[in-house]
C-alpha cells in the first residue's frame, strides 16, 4: 500500500492524480490532511480527509469535520458537524454514509433539513439525491409556517413539495389539534389533508 499525504486546504482533483483511479465524473475534495492511500497498481483506494472537509460536485456540497472516500466504489463516510447544501435547502446532523455514484445518503445523530418557512427534525434522514425523496424516521417532526406535527414516518417530496407523515400522527395550525393515521401538507397549495381515524379539535374559536 502506498500512502500520499497533502496538507493546508488542498484540492485534490483526481482527473489529474490517477484517470485510472476514476469514475466517469470528478469530485472535488477540500480539507486541512488529505491522505491518499493506492494499491499495487497505483489505484487509489481510499482518501481520508480530516478538518474542514468539503466535498463539491455540481449539485451538491458536503461539509464536515472528517470523512472518508473510497472511490473504487463510490461510498463516502463523514463524522462531525455535518452539512449538505443542495438548491435552497441545508440537511445537517453529525454522521453521513453514502454512495456518491447512486445520490442515496442516510444523516443520522440529531438530523435535520431546514429550508424557506421549514423545518424538519428527526434521529434518522435518508435522502435519494437524484429522486429528489427524504425519509425522516426516529422521532420525526415538521413545522411549516403554523403547521407543527410528528409521526412515526415523514416522506418529503421535494420536486412536489409534498410531506406525508404516517403513523400516530398528532399535530396543531393555526390553534387547531388535530390527530390521525395519516397527514399530507401540501405545500404548494398551502392544503392539509387528514386520513384515517382522522380527529381535528377547536379551541376559541380555532383562531388562537
Amino acid at each position: 500500500m502506498i500512502k500520499i499525504k497533502f496538507t493546508a486546504m488542498i484540492l485534490l482533483l483526481f482527473i489529474i492524480l490517477c484517470v485510472t483511479a476514476l469514475p466517469a465524473f470528478a469530485w472535488e475534495l477540500n480539507g486541512d490532511i488529505i491522505t491518499i492511500d493506492t494499491d499495487e497498481s497505483r489505484e487509489i483506494t481510499e482518501v481520508v480527509i480530516d478538518g474542514n472537509v468539503t466535498i463539491i460536485d455540481n449539485s451538491m456540497q458536503f461539509e464536515g469535520d472528517f470523512a472518508r472516500y473510497y472511490p473504487q466504489k463510490e461510498e463516502l463516510s463523514m463524522e462531525g458537524n455535518i452539512e449538505v447544501i443542495k438548491d435552497n435547502y441545508m440537511l445537517s446532523g453529525s454522521r453521513l454514509q453514502g454512495n456518491l455514484e447512486t445520490g442515496e445518503f442516510v444523516v443520522a445523530g440529531e438530523a435535520q433539513v431546514t429550508g424557506s418557512d421549514l423545518l424538519f427534525t428527526s434521529e434518522r434522514i435518508e435522502f435519494d439525491n437524484n429522486q429528489e425523496i427524504m425519509t425522516l424516521s426516529g422521532k420525526p417532526e415538521i413545522k411549516y409556517k403554523d403547521l407543527k406535527a410528528t409521526a412515526d414516518k415523514i416522506t418529503y417530496y421535494r420536486q412536489e413539495e409534498k410531506a406525508i407523515l404516517a403513523g400516530n400522527v398528532e399535530g396543531k395550525r393555526n390553534g387547531q389539534k388535530f390527530i390521525s393515521d395519516e397527514l399530507i401538507v401540501n405545500m404548494v397549495e398551502e392544503q392539509i389533508k387528514l386520513n384515517g381515524k382522522a380527529r381535528l379539535i377547536f379551541s376559541d374559536g380555532g383562531n388562537n
